[in-house]
């Protein structure tokens, strides 16, 4: 026998309790409605709407611990008797689609036993029922709307249906000049597929205010605003908005499960669907025609969510994202309806257009005040053919810095991710693109070097596949990352080793002849220009830039390949000492644990590719990255008598002639070679190491070779010099 949740044992749980200072005002706490599923959400802004309409214009509501409340001079049990004796359901007709209870063939008996009952609730229901029967007579329909009468009839609806009728035409469809547009959270139109959403809200309207008693029809109502379990629940369709319920396969015990519904949740859930009213504005920024705008609606992004995939943003897969506005402020009805009347975010001046859009507008407090936070909705094909209303996350309102440092890719970002999201699109740059999405959803969520680290590093992810499949970029007029500002890598500081050494290595730059050379040369075929000591752009060079090389093989193997190719063009311009410098220098401590393989590798190469996008002209601390380590641990004689070969002196009075042949022997395993020929070449410049050839094993030879490009300090090379040479040497100078 089922145990029905009694008013008596509802009271007892406080949930209708006075208002402190506010005797004949009661908070009443709804556990029954919650931002998950969508129809519960939408459930609450249903009974809330209804309430401040129909019977208490002073209520307020508020979400507190995702429950919803409702403070009103209503008692509990004055509550449910207002639904049951005195809601006027909202005329929810939809003569234009199939199944709606106008045509022949459709059920029709809820229709029909509407328009005959007398009270006066439905007296608003029966004219639009007339009129909705009238207009399909004016434009000829017979039998089912066919495809050319559907937009007459909408547009006939529209002009002539009473005004109590238009909220729900409102949020059903907007008329445009291009046709016809429908928000997702009511289908296209009213209907899911085959699942027309007004008859069936007539179905459950009937059910529970004229078929069942007024005792059963109370305990759904006391199930429908508690969520206490019962189970005599109707079995109905409730299409997207809860799949739980949805009914299907493994939905029960057995193969298949029907789809069952509390009947007040379905009316509830349809009436505060109608707070979602859309309208048509003019977009200034876009083409100039009339672009419909729904309330807190924006293109569907397929990142976010661990089931996503690039078929979500098909149009034809899914519809807009819904992004639902949770406050724990309690306000009125006529409130909430200026929240979602100017349901908008924009990023700066531009109006957010997608789910990452959305996202970031969030975190730069580019969306209407007084919200909490957003529960975001996608309306994706699952199951077959039918549309769910799947939750995909929630997002605090709360400004983020970090999130501002996006803006400096804006229009790289929209073009990169419009190319990507085509169908001729690499997979390579399909992950990448989806890599970065998820990267700008997080930092959107969370702030902390470590988020905006991953950013930097899936910007530089996408750098990288760009350069890769190069000739696809090309075709696609994609450009390379614009230059970043210093703020980047002030704020992606980690403190880590690899942090430390990626940065000074992206910092290398070196004079050779009468040009400029930085690091990104070696790793990408790009130019750029420079304008007041800042790069302002960067531009592919395929055939203009000489200095790049193909990354390939271990890091070791690929720094060493940059360093070659360096000492080449140096040797070419015949330049007598190493020319480059790094506006970071490392220390030696950290060189210490790259030759002895103590640090991520992975890691230092996907920070090296973001740190590549730094604009370094304009970086002008000589030492910005923070929680740096003194020099203490040097790397071991081997590395220090090669690297005074390859420092700059330049402004002390050592002068090393350079000699690609040490670090060439290096690279190729020959550390013994490359050591002799470092010693010999130290010697004739006057500084006598303290000691003589001795082995060094081949891959850390390899190791070492690589090390040559971190850029060191003046101070450290000195120290590396005092280190090595003799004691003589030393008296004497």
């Amino acid at each position: 026998m089922t145990e029905y949740l009694t008013l008596e044992k509802f009271e007892e749980e406080h949930v209708n309790v006075p208002v402190s200072g506010e005797s004949d005002i009661h908070d009443i706490e709804l556990k029954g409605c919650s931002p998950i599923p969508l129809a519960h959400y939408l459930k609450a802004l249903g009974i809330f709407r209804l309430i401040a309409e129909q019977k208490d214009p002073g209520v307020r509501g508020y979400w507190k611990n995702d429950i919803f409340h409702v403070r009103t001079k209503l008692t509990y049990e004055e509550l449910l008797d207002f639904f049951f004796n005195l809601y006027k359901p909202t005329p929810v007709v939809s003569p234009w689609n199939g199944g709606s209870g106008f045509s022949p063939k459709d059920n029709t008996e809820s229709i029909i036993r509407i328009e005959k009952n007398k009270e006066g609730r439905f007296e608003l229901y029966r004219n639009s029922i007339s009129m909705g029967i009238k207009a399909r007579e004016i434009i000829g329909v017979t039998d089912k709307v066919e495809k050319e009468q559907k937009e007459p009839i909408l547009r006939l609806c529209r002009n002539s249906f009473p005004d109590g009728s238009l909220e729900w035409l409102d949020a059903a469809y907007v008329l445009t000049d291009s046709g016809p547009r429908y928000p997702p959270i009511l289908g296209t139109g009213g209907n899911d597929g085959r699942l027309d959403f007004s008859n069936n809200f007539m179905k459950n309207i009937v059910s529970v205010l004229m078929e069942l008693n007024r005792k059963e029809s109370i305990e759904l109502l006391n199930n429908s605003l508690t969520g206490k379990v019962i189970n005599d629940l109707s079995k109905s369709a409730i299409g997207q908005f809860f799949p739980n319920a949805a009914g299907g396969a493994n939905a029960s015990a057995g193969f298949e499960g029907d789809s069952k519904i509390n009947q007040w949740d379905f009316i509830f859930m349809i009436e505060g669907a109608l707070l979602f009213a859309s309208s048509c504005t003019r977009r200034h920024q876009g083409s100039g025609t009339n672009a419909p705008s729904y309330p807190f609606s924006v293109r569907s992004t397929a990142s976010g969510y661990g089931s996503s995939t690039n078929m979500d943003e098909d149009s034809s897969k899914s519809r807009d994202e819904l992004w639902v506005p949770i406050w724990t402020e309690s306000i009125s009805l006529n409130e909430v309806r200026r929240v979602f009347s100017e349901g908008r975010s924009t990023i700066g001046r531009k109006i957010s257009v997608n789910g990452i859009d959305f996202a970031r507008s969030i975190a730069m407090l580019g969306v209407d005040r007084g919200i909490d936070e957003f529960q975001r909705y996608g309306f994706q094909v699952r199951n077959g053919l039918a549309y769910f209303a799947t939750p995909l996350g929630r997002f605090k309102v709360k400004r983020n810095p970090d999130a501002d440092l996006v803006m400096e890719i804006d229009s790289w970002f929209d073009r990169f991710r419009y190319k990507c999201t085509k169908e001729d699109a690499p997979a390579s740059f399909s992950r990448t693109m989806n890599n970065l999405d998820r990267s700008i959803l997080d930092i959107c969520k969370r702030e902390g070097p470590s988020i905006l680290q991953n950013l930097l590093k899936d910007l530089g992810r996408c750098e990288k596949a760009m350069v890769t499949g190069l000739t696809w970029t090309l075709n696609s007029n994609l450009r390379p990352v614009p230059p970043l500002s210093q703020k980047w890598l002030e704020k992606a500081d980690d403190g880590s080793v690899e942090f430390r050494l990626a940065a000074s290595l992206a910092s290398v730059y070196g004079k050779y002849g009468k040009d400029f050379i930085p690091i990104r040369y070696n790793l990408e075929p790009v130019n750029r220009s420079v304008v007041d000591g800042k790069m302002k752009s960067v531009w592919w060079a395929n055939e203009g830039n000489t200095q790049y090389v193909k990354p390939s093989g271990t890091l070791a193997k690929t720094l060493n390949s940059i360093m070659e190719r360096r000492l080449i063009t140096a040797s070419q311009c015949n330049d007598d000492e190493y020319p480059d410098h790094g506006t970071v220098a490392a220390n030696t401590s950290d060189i210490a644990d790259f030759i002895e393989g103590r640090i991520n590798d992975q890691k230092m190469i996907d920070l090296l590719w973001g740190f590549l996008l730094i604009d370094w002209n304009s970086v002008s601390e000589p030492r910005i990255v923070k929680h740096s380590r003194e020099d203490g641990i040097l790397p071991g004689a081997d590395y220090s008598i090669m690297k005074l070969c390859y420092h700059n002196w330049h402004g002390s009075d050592i002068e090393i002639k350079l000699n690609g042949q040490i670090h060439r022997n290096a690279s190729r395993g020959n550390g013994m070679k490359a050591l002799e020929l470092a010693i010999r070449r130290l010697r004739g410049s006057g500084i006598v190491p303290a000691v003589d050839v001795f082995p060094i094993s081949r891959s850390r030879s390899e190791r070492i070779a690589a090390s040559m490009l971190f850029p060191i300090s003046t101070g450290s090379a000195l120290m590396l010099k005092d280190n090595v040479t003799r004691p003589k040497n030393k008296k004497e100078e």
